[in-house]
């Protein structure tokens, strides 16, 4: 077994899968430095070289030294296995337990409406609670909404990265990513110091769906980041479900046309578990009872004739999207209900 410096110069070197297959089988046991090694191949080409000696060398070896560890195949979890060509070795930095629990992918558009952050936020604290790792690729929107639904409750979360896990994608996240290290992991096929580029966005998404037990969608546009993850759960054979919307929202387009393709329609969060035979075993210290300034002024209000959101925007003076995000979270806490055009209280 290589150490994690060793994965890091390979992976850093980025070579093609048939020429590292080629390199690997070409270098035996070894205790030299793995830089020099890898610079003494006569194949390495000019790029290959210089993607080697790109990383700060003081950073890399302080990130291994430390806090992230090289997980390689026959450590990974076995959804992983099952998805064919696994990368050759992953990074992480936090802790790879959660990996190896049922895990979900909750993914959709970076540019979600407030109803679709408050869904994918109460989701992912409904199916964290009920032992499932929430699974994400840390962007603005849905995932980071998802990310920190699982924080909320205090359960691991993963972010699935296309860059280094030093690296904070978007910058704005870096806090985020931070504490998603330490309630869960950032994971990464690429080596430290590796910057974000397009091609590796999409490889993201196959690696996601490929790591995950099943896929829900939240908010999918056409085109949409969360359809190619969508498709690459398809082709694995992966539960696939997603959240419908309105008609009128071009952020639902490819969310409705999954359910016409066959995808699984859900608008609560133990319809998953129930598809997926999870059995829901909330302590009852660990339900998400406690209501916040907004909710507790919206639930004084209502009572058992529905009120239209007009009417609740003029009575606690939430505006619109405030409103959708507190009731859409009340909705799935059972707490109130929808019908005849408003809300009342359950």
């Amino acid at each position: 077994m290589y150490p994690a410096r060793f994965w890091q110069v390979f992976l850093a070197a980025g070579l093609k899968d048939e020429k590292a297959r080629e390199f690997l089988n070409a270098l035996g046991p070894h205790d030299s430095d793995p830089t020099e090694i890898f610079l003494s191949w006569p194949k390495l080409t000019a790029q290959e070289r210089a993607n080697i000696n790109r990383p700060d060398q003081n950073k890399v070896q302080r990130l291994l030294s430390q806090d992230v560890q090289v997980l390689i195949p026959g450590e990974y979890p076995d959804t992983l296995l099952q998805g064919g060509s696994p990368p050759q070795a992953l990074f992480i930095r936090g802790t790879s337990e959660c990996l190896h629990k049922p895990k979900i992918g909750i993914v959709g558009t970076r540019r979600a409406t407030t109803q679709g952050k408050a869904t994918a936020q109460k989701f992912a604290e409904r199916l964290a609670l009920a032992g499932m790792t929430i699974v994400s690729g840390g962007a603005f929107g849905i995932d980071a909404a998802a990310h920190r639904g699982a924080l909320a409750v205090k359960k691991p979360t993963v972010c699935v990265l296309p860059c280094g896990v030093d690296v904070a994608q978007p910058p704005a996240h870096a806090q985020l990513l931070e504490d998603i290290s330490k309630c869960g992991c950032l994971l990464s096929p690429y080596a430290i110091g590796t910057p974000t580029q397009q091609h590796q966005l999409l490889a993201r998404n196959q690696l996601l769906a490929s790591l995950v037990d099943a896929v829900l969608i939240i908010e999918a546009p056409i085109p949409s980041g969360s359809l190619n993850t969508a498709s690459h759960a398809a082709n694995l054979n992966r539960p696939l479900f997603v959240v419908p919307g309105s008609i009128n929202l071009d952020n639902y387009r490819g969310s409705h046309q999954l359910i016409r393709d066959g995808a699984i329609l859900v608008d609560h969060p133990d319809q998953i578990l129930e598809d997926l035979g999870h059995v829901m075993e909330l302590a009852a210290e660990e339900q998400p009872t406690d209501l916040n300034e907004a909710q507790q002024i919206i639930l004084e209000m209502l009572g058992s004739e529905a009120i239209t959101i007009e009417a609740i925007s003029d009575e606690t003076g939430l505006t619109t999207a405030e409103l959708m995000s507190e009731l859409t979270m009340m909705e799935l806490d059972g707490l109130v209900a929808k019908h005849s055009g408003g809300y009342a209280r359950i």
